[in-house]
């Protein structure tokens, strides 16, 4: 009995002996995957914008999150071993087709998980409405996916899912819907008297979101005036007409300049700047000054901005 206790005795601290150490090896714990986010960030091509994963969800691109800038061509890499659903931002830079200042935040909804170590993600204005869908959707306990929200966007705009998520510098239609947006942000908020440029921006542009998600068709005398209820704006009616006009002639000279839309966008961009100029003067008798700038040829006068490098 005795020599059966002793046995029994030198088997237990041989298996608590075989136990021990397990702070310098556990087999439950996994390495973490690293998962490479890549893509481009376009207006026009984004140069040093900040990108980076709103872990926090507060709209902003905190130090501790995973980030990185943008290169000339509005390239961008970064990794995480992070999984989840999360929002890319894009914040500031440059747009290098029209070689001035970006304001505001451009978005994309993006699933990480272990099933892939590589995602693209090209993020413009329409995965930003996309985004703002889906955001908005989750923060009312609203069951949606990221693609049924840019479905929504899509068909809004009379285009595909896939061209939500498209290069608008490589695809005439989806610039043309992009820039006609932006033309109308700018000239009806051409009168508010403020330097927060980018807040006015996304305002605007999370109003429009909510008109993709429960309007039917796009149209851009909607949007205009969707944006000034939203800024407490009244609309001049000489504005508003402007608009329509000055977005439909964007339309005719992108499908004829579809080769160089780096250039048209420049182009546009000025008389954008001329048009805002006569409305913040009260000069709205004489806009169809510029439309009959566009109407002769615009590009004759215009070259190709120089790209800032890094």
């Amino acid at each position: 009995m005795k020599i059966l206790f002793i046995t029994m005795f030198l088997i237990s601290i041989l298996f608590n002996g075989c136990g021990s150490g397990g702070t310098s090896e556990n087999t439950n714990t996994t390495t973490p995957i690293i998962k490479t986010i890549s893509g481009v960030a376009v207006d026009g091509y984004l140069l040093n914008a900040k990108i980076c994963l709103d872990i926090n969800e507060n709209d902003y691109c905190d130090n501790n999150e995973p980030s990185t800038t943008t290169s000339n061509d509005g390239k961008y890499s970064f990794e995480t071993t992070l999984n989840g659903i999360y929002t890319i931002l894009v914040v500031g830079g440059v747009d290098t087709a029209t070689n001035q200042s970006f304001y505001g935040i451009l978005k994309d909804i993006i699933e990480v998980d272990n099933t892939t170590t590589k995602i693209d993600s090209t993020i413009n204005l329409l995965t930003t409405s996309a985004a703002n869908i889906y955001n908005n959707a989750k923060n009312n306990n609203i069951n949606i996916t990221i693609d049924q929200a840019k479905e929504k966007v899509a068909n809004y705009l009379d285009i595909t899912k896939e061209q939500v998520s498209g290069d608008p510098m490589k695809d005439t239609t989806i610039f043309i819907k992009t820039q006609q947006i932006v033309q109308t942000i700018q000239l009806v908020t051409s009168k508010i008297n403020t330097t927060d440029k980018k807040d006015i921006f996304n305002k605007s542009l999370e109003s429009i979101s909510d008109l993709m998600d429960n309007s039917d068709k796009f149209n851009i005398s909607e949007i205009a005036n969707n944006i000034a209820v939203n800024n407490n704006i009244v609309l001049n009616e000489n504005i508003e007409s402007f608009i329509t006009l000055y977005t439909q002639e964007f339309e005719t000279k992108a499908y004829t300049y579809s080769d160089n839309l780096a250039t048209l966008q420049n182009s546009f961009q000025s008389l954008t700047d001329s048009a805002e100029e006569k409305i913040n003067n009260d000069d709205t008798d004489n806009l169809n000054d510029i439309i009959r700038n566009i109407q002769i040829d615009i590009l004759s006068d215009f070259k190709p901005p120089q790209i800032p490098t890094l």
